[in-house]
C-alpha cells in the first residue's frame, strides 16, 4: 500500500501572485502529481492508498454555508489576500473536483482520503465547525478504523483533537479515542464463525467423554496509527539520514504559528500512544522525511513522517511511503504478534522537477554562449581573410559549380537607371561574366552579396544570357525542373522592373509637388540601388523563404518536443 502526504493542490492561498503566473504554477504542479500518481499505480500496483491530510492548500479559508466569511481567521488586509472573500463553497467544490481529477479513484483499488490536515480544517482553536462538516460530507468521518492486510489502521483527527474551546470540534476525536478498544475488529470476525479453533478430537476412555474444547488465545491485530501532525518529541531529535533539510540539525523544529503546529502537545501524544498502542505511526505535515522512536506501552514505537507528494512544498525530491504488510492466517488463527515484524516500509522519491528545469536553463545558456562564440570567431576569421573565402561551407566544389553554369550558387544583379522610364533589374550569369573563380568570389563574397570593396557590375547583355541558368539564392528546391525555375526567375524580375518604374514615377511626382523632399527621395533611391545590388527582389524573396523554412522546421521540432513532454505519462 502507498501513503501519500501533503499534496496541497496549489490555489490562491499558496502564493500572493495572480494571473498567468499562478495559473502556470497550478498547471505544472497538477501535471507533476497527476503523472506521478498514475505511474505509481501502474508500476508499483498498490492495493490501497491512504492520504495523510492537507489535500488542499487553502481549503480551510474558503467560505461555507455556515461560515460566510472567506478567510475566517485571516485578516483580509494582509498583502496578496484581499481577494480571498470572493472564494466560496462553489470554489471549494471546484477544487474537490480538481483534486479527484489529479488523484482518481481507480477500479479495484482502495483509496482512503478522510484524514484531514491543518490546511483542510485549521488547527486547534482555529478549526471552524462549518469547515469540518463540509469536509466530512465529501470525504467521510475524520476519525475511523480500517482493516487492511490483517492490520488495523487507526486514523486520528489530530488537528481537531488539539481544540480546547468548542466541544463540537474536539469531542468526536476524544470520544473516538476513549471508545477505541470497542471499535477494533476482532481477528475472530475475520474468520468464519463456524470454524472451530484449536481443539482435541481424542477421547479419553477412562473419563468416558471428550475433553473440553480449548481455544487458542487471540490478540488484536497489529495497529498502525495515522495522524497528520507528528507526535511530540524532544527538541533537536534527529530525523535520520533520509531527511533533506528544514533545519540545520536535521530535526523537526518545535514551534507553531497561525493555523499550524509542527508537533502535537506532549500530553496529547502520550494519550494517543497509551490508548491506541500502535506498532507503527505514520504522519505528514512537515513535508520532509523524518524517522524517530517513541516510548510506547508495549515498547519502542517507530514514527515515520512522510514526504510531501508535491514539488511546490519546499522539498527538491518529493516522495511517498510504500508499506508491505504480511500477517497471514495460520491454522485458522490470525498470527497477530504485537510488533512491527509484519510491516516493511520504503521511502520512494519522485523526480527533482525544479532541478530538471534548472538544467534546461543551464544547457540553453551554454548553447547560446557556444553559438555566439562561434559566430564571433567566424567573423574575426572572415575579417582576417579579407573576404577571399566564403563565410559558410559550400555544398559543391568550384569545378562542379562551374560545370553547372554558376559559381557559389549566386546570381549577379545590376541596377540601371537613366530615362524617365525609371529603373530596371537585370541578371547576368556569374560564370560568363568573370574570367576566374577567384575574382568572382572576391567580388561577391561567395554568396552573390557584393563585398564592401566591389565595383559596380558591368552592363547586362540580354541577348547573351536571357533568364538562363538562374536560381534564386536560398530558394533552390532539390529536384525542381529547370523550366519552372526559369519561369519563377522571369516573373520575379519582371515584377521588380514594374515595381521600380512605379516607384520612380511616384518619387518624381512627389518631388514636383514638394521640392524640399528631393534629398530624401535621392537617399531612398540610393538605398533601393544598394538593395538591388545585393540581389534585388529575387534575392530578398530568396532570403525570406530560406529564413521561413529554417525557422519553420525549428518551430515544428521544438513544438513537438514540448507537447511530448507535457502530454506523455512516461
Amino acid at each position: 500500500m502507498a501513503l501519500i502526504a501533503d499534496p496541497q493542490v496549489v490555489d490562491p492561498h499558496t502564493y500572493p501572485r495572480r494571473g498567468i503566473v499562478l495559473k502556470a504554477t497550478m498547471f505544472y504542479t497538477d501535471l507533476f502529481m497527476s503523472k506521478s500518481y498514475s505511474l505509481l499505480n501502474k508500476i508499483l500496483l498498490p492495493e490501497s492508498t491512504v492520504f495523510l491530510g492537507d489535500l488542499f492548500d487553502g481549503g480551510r479559508e474558503w467560505s461555507t454555508s455556515t461560515a460566510t466569511w472567506g478567510s475566517h481567521m485571516t485578516d483580509p488586509r494582509t498583502p496578496g489576500r484581499e481577494d480571498w472573500t470572493i472564494y466560496n463553497r462553489a470554489y471549494w467544490e471546484q477544487e474537490f473536483v480538481r483534486f479527484n481529477k489529479i488523484f482518481p479513484v481507480l477500479p479495484g483499488r482502495r483509496s482512503i482520503r478522510s484524514l484531514p490536515g491543518n490546511h483542510d480544517l485549521g488547527f486547534g482553536n482555529g478549526v471552524n465547525e462549518g469547515v469540518v462538516n463540509r469536509f466530512k460530507s465529501f470525504f467521510g468521518e475524520t476519525n475511523s478504523v480500517h482493516t487492511l492486510g490483517n492490520h488495523t489502521f487507526v486514523l486520528i483527527d489530530s488537528v481537531s483533537l488539539e481544540n480546547t474551546e468548542n466541544p463540537k470540534i474536539y469531542e468526536p476525536a476524544r470520544r473516538f479515542l476513549n471508545e477505541f478498544s470497542e471499535s477494533i475488529p476482532s481477528p475472530r470476525k475475520l474468520l468464519q464463525q463456524t470454524t472451530e479453533l484449536r481443539s482435541s478430537n481424542v477421547y479419553d476412555a477412562d473419563k468416558g467423554g471428550p475433553p473440553a474444547k480449548t481455544d487458542a488465545p487471540i490478540t488484536p491485530l497489529p495497529k498502525i496509527l495515522l495522524t497528520h501532525v507528528p507526535l511530540y518529541r524532544l527538541p533537536n531529535t534527529p530525523c535520520g539520514p533520509l531527511r533533506e533539510g528544514h533545519s540545520y540539525d536535521g530535526s523537526i523544529p518545535l514551534h507553531g504559528g497561525f493555523q499550524y503546529q509542527n508537533v502535537l502537545q506532549d500530553e496529547t501524544s502520550t494519550d494517543i500512544l497509551k490508548k491506541v498502542q500502535p506498532v507503527l505511526v505514520a504522519s505528514g505535515d512537515d513535508h520532509d522525511y523524518c524517522e524517530v522512536f517513541h516510548a510506547g506501552a508495549t515498547g519502542m514505537v517507530k514514527e515515520i513522517t512522510v514526504k510531501s507528494f508535491s514539488m511546490a512544498m519546499s522539498v527538491r525530491r518529493p516522495g511517498f511511503l510504500m508499506l508491505s504488510l504480511w500477517n497471514p492466517v495460520k491454522d485458522a488463527v490470525v498470527d497477530s504478534r504485537n510488533d512491527a515484524s509484519t510491516i516493511q516500509s520504503r521511502l520512494c522519491l519522485l523526480p527533482d522537477q525544479v532541478g530538471i528545469w534548472q538544467t534546461y536553463i543551464l544547457l540553453f545558456g551554454i548553447t547560446k554562449f557556444v553559438i555566439t562564440l562561434s559566430v564571433v570567431w567566424a567573423w574575426f576569421k572572415r575579417r582576417k581573410s579579407k573576404g577571399d573565402e566564403p563565410l559558410l561551407p559550400l555544398s559543391q566544389d568550384e569545378a562542379a559549380r562551374l560545370k553547372r553554369g554558376y559559381v557559389n550558387g549566386s546570381v549577379e544583379y545590376a541596377f540601371s537607371s537613366g530615362s524617365s522610364n525609371g529603373s530596371a533589374i537585370s541578371t547576368r550569369s556569374s560564370a560568363s561574366s568573370h574570367g576566374s573563380p577567384g575574382s568572382l568570389r572576391s567580388h561577391y563574397g561567395g554568396y552573390g552579396i557584393p563585398s564592401t570593396t566591389s565595383s559596380p557590375a558591368p552592363p547586362y547583355n540580354e541577348d547573351e544570357d536571357k533568364y538562363a541558368k538562374k536560381s534564386i539564392p536560398g530558394l533552390g528546391i532539390a529536384g525542381m525542373p529547370p523550366g519552372l525555375q526559369q519561369k519563377i526567375d522571369k516573373g520575379l524580375i519582371e515584377f521588380g522592373n514594374a515595381a521600380g518604374n512605379v516607384g520612380v514615377r511616384v518619387a518624381e511626382k512627389v518631388v514636383e509637388r514638394v521640392p524640399s523632399l528631393a534629398p530624401t527621395v535621392e537617399r531612398g533611391k540610393e538605398m533601393v540601388r544598394r538593395e538591388m545590388e545585393k540581389g534585388g527582389v529575387k534575392g530578398f524573396v530568396g532570403r525570406l523563404f530560406a529564413g521561413v523554412r529554417r525557422w519553420g522546421v525549428a518551430a515544428v521540432v521544438l513544438g513537438g518536443w514540448y507537447l511530448w513532454l507535457v502530454c506523455t505519462e512516461a
